[in-house]
């Protein structure tokens, strides 16, 4: 090797390949022949000549003897080292005590050794060693060296078993039947006869290498393709920061293990959760529990995400038809053939369906796995297999089914429970988020919020419900709304969702939508305060047909229309006519609490309502319970102290809107800001 003129050492090569000495600061790559690194030892290099002294030729250095190939110590070697290291132990025992051994000596030594707490090192490389081993190890130490101290078994890689055996074990245990390695060795035995020498334990041995060194073939010929993919197939590792909150939510859906009732029916059942999960923070955003196989229940799921993420997010990543078909569905349901790609495509959503029977390619999977510490907490849990039953399931388990008890929990319940622990996931580090929570990670993200009512279409829509004066019932609730009043006793379509009932939409059978109606809720019999109420309520609804039985005489079909409806615009325009004709039958106030506009008499120029002023305190009106006064306070644009304390209150103890707890805490404290700003403004004045 030749030296340049600045007396740097050209860097050698092999091949293609750049060879690094290897000194402090430079990467080293080395060569690979049949699988094993070649080694090369330095050249060592004479100093460049001085300028000034002329070069004198010197004779050529003999080649240096090659190093020997060096190679890992085998299982052998490493036991003889730990065994040499124990006679060490033992010598050096001997010396401090100036003991000559002797039975007794060395019985005193191994209990202190095989105790586990004296050469601690030493015992978990051999383990516990009998007086008649360390005999046997001194007399090979003293006849062989450390060579001697080899076991004389085979090592690793050393196989015992015949050639015949070996393919015998392999055609007979690499069969999709799962035959059992007991068997396998027991044939082998009995049909080879003298051509299998090995032992039962060696033959066993020999299987057991083989399943770690061809983990791969042993799994697909026994288990499949699915399970190789699941347990040998190498994988990808998905970069979630490259996300942002909202950008993906995977949807799947997974059978409860515990019943739930029915709502429907108020019977028990096992229910389907369908989930919506955040792919960057790890987030639960939104679900649906399905009690009976619905596919719409898909849509009320990602409705309900959509509401807790506050936007309409970019992609929605979903099982394939077939496989969702076989995890929810017993129908004959697929759900690309369903009207949910369109009814997400109405909002924009892009939806990716993931690849058949790949679990790696859903990791809201995950999510359902750590959800299994909250089922096996539930009373009506009833295992995820059929070994996994709980004892109150299996016959002649009187005292199991006794502690067990009858309760099962209700689909509130449920959805609380679920809520509560969601609460709790969200709350922990993650590993595969950095250590950070999932809380963490989406609150950034989180979208403004959406309005409710734009998302009506994703709801359900397959219950059919009859009104008669107004009202209808639904699971045992009265619902009540002006879009019902005026209508003949007729059957309507009703959208809904199974964890949130506290609002219903309500269409006609040709799909028109009508409006929204609440629940209400009866009155006491000796309640003064409601009666008038509802006498107020009629006279006012008195007044609103006998001016739509005046337009029915002369308007066109599309204002009678419009009126029907109860437009605002319209309804504004039927007022304005009413107050000109009967200006002193006028309220001060419209019923409905909105401002009212300055509006002028056909005769005079004065202001028959007065503008209301922005600090001015509004007229409560009487409410004729604690559903209406809520509807009534919520609907405010400024609230003060008491009513923003009524809010929670009402909600702790009312089953409709007890989910609505603290989501909107500081829409209601900027509302009770702004009330106490406007009251500072009129005291002023």
């Amino acid at each position: 090797m030749s030296v340049n003129q600045s007396g740097a050492v050209p860097i050698p090569k092999i091949g293609n390949r750049i060879v690094h000495p290897g000194e402090p600061g430079r990467n080293v790559m080395i060569e690979l022949k049949d699988g094993y690194p070649v080694y090369e030892r330095p050249l060592a290099l004479a100093p460049p000549p001085s300028p000034s002294a002329p070069a004198q030729t010197a004779p050529p250095a003999p080649a240096p003897a090659p190093l020997p190939a060096p190679s890992l110590p085998s299982k052998n070697e490493r036991i003889a080292n730990f065994r040499f290291a124990l006679l060490g132990a033992l010598q050096r025992e001997l010396n401090e005590s100036n003991s000559k051994g002797g039975t007794k000596f060395y019985k005193k030594f191994l209990k202190k050794y095989n105790s586990g707490q004296f050469l601690q090192e030493i015992f978990k490389g051999l383990g516990s060693i009998s007086l008649r081993s360390l005999y046997q190890l001194i007399s090979d130490f003293r006849d062989g060296g450390i060579e001697a101290l080899q076991p004389r078994y085979g090592g690793v890689g050393t196989l015992m078993v015949t050639p015949a055996e070996q393919q015998f074990l392999r055609q007979y245990l690499l069969n999709q039947n799962k035959p059992k390695i007991q068997d396998a060795i027991r044939k082998c035995k009995y049909i080879l006869g003298q051509q299998s020498p090995s032992s039962p334990s060696t033959l066993r041995r020999y299987v057991n290498w083989f399943k770690e060194q061809y983990h791969d073939v042993w799994t697909f010929e026994r288990e499949g393709q699915k399970a190789w993919n699941d347990k040998a197939a190498p994988y990808a590792t998905r970069a979630w920061w490259t996300l942002k909150v909202g950008e993906i939510l995977v949807g799947d859906g997974h059978k409860l293990n515990f019943r739930v009732i029915n709502p429907h029916t108020g019977k028990s059942c096992r229910a389907i959760l369908i989930m919506f999960w955040d792919w960057h923070s790890s987030y639960p955003v939104g679900w649906e529990v399905m009690v009976t196989e619905n596919v719409q229940c898909v849509a009320t799921a990602l409705r309900n995400a959509i509401i807790h993420l506050g936007r309409i997010p970019d992609n929605v990543y979903l099982d394939n038809g077939k496989a969702f078909k076989a995890r929810c569905f017993t129908k004959g349901v697929v759900l690309e053939e369903s009207e949910i790609p369109g009814m997400f495509a109405r909002l924009g959503v892009n939806v990716i369906w993931a690849v058949k029977y790949n679990a790696q390619a859903k990791p809201v999977e995950r999510i359902f796995g750590v959800l299994e510490w909250l089922e096996r907490e539930i009373p009506s849990f009833t295992g995820d297999s059929i070994d996994d039953k709980p004892a109150n399931m299996l016959p002649n388990e009187p005292r199991a089914k006794k502690l067990r008890g009858d309760y099962t929990p209700k689909l509130e319940e449920v959805n609380d429970l679920i809520r509560q622990w969601r609460d709790f996931y969200v709350a922990q580090p993650l590993r595969g988020r950095q250590g950070k929570t999932a809380q963490e990670l989406f609150e950034p993200g989180r979208g403004p919020g959406v309005d409710p009512k734009v998302l009506w279409y994703l709801m359900m829509k397959d219950e059919v419900k009859g009104v008669r004066r107004g009202r209808m019932t639904f699971d045992g609730y009265d619902y009540a709304g002006d879009c019902l009043y005026g209508i003949k006793p007729q059957r309507v379509l009703v959208r809904y969702s199974l964890s949130d009932r506290s609002q219903i939409y309500v269409f006609d059978m040709r799909e028109r939508f009508l409006g929204v109606v609440e629940p209400v809720e009866a009155t006491a019999p000796m309640d003064h305060e409601a009666a008038r109420r509802i006498v107020s309520e009629r006279r006012r609804l008195l007044k609103q047909t006998k001016t739509l039985a005046n337009l029915a005489k002369s308007a066109s079909p599309e204002t009678l229309d419009r009126a029907a409806k109860r437009e605002p615009i319209l309804l504004d325009f039927i007022e304005r006519e009413e107050e000109k004709k009967y200006p002193k039958m006028i309220s001060p106030w419209p019923d409905n609490n909105e401002v009212p506009q300055i509006t002028h008499s056909e005769s005079s120029d004065k202001e028959i309502f007065p503008v209301k002023k922005e600090g001015e305190e509004q007229k409560r009106p009487r409410f004729a319970d604690e559903y209406e006064r809520y509807r009534w306070v919520m609907k405010q644009e400024a609230i003060d102290e008491e009513d923003r304390s009524f809010i929670p209150e009402f909600r702790a103890k009312s089953l409709l809107y007890k989910d609505q707890i603290f989501t909107d805490d500081e829409e209601l404290d900027r509302k009770v800001k702004l009330w106490k700003q406007r009251n500072q403004i009129s005291h002023e004045e």
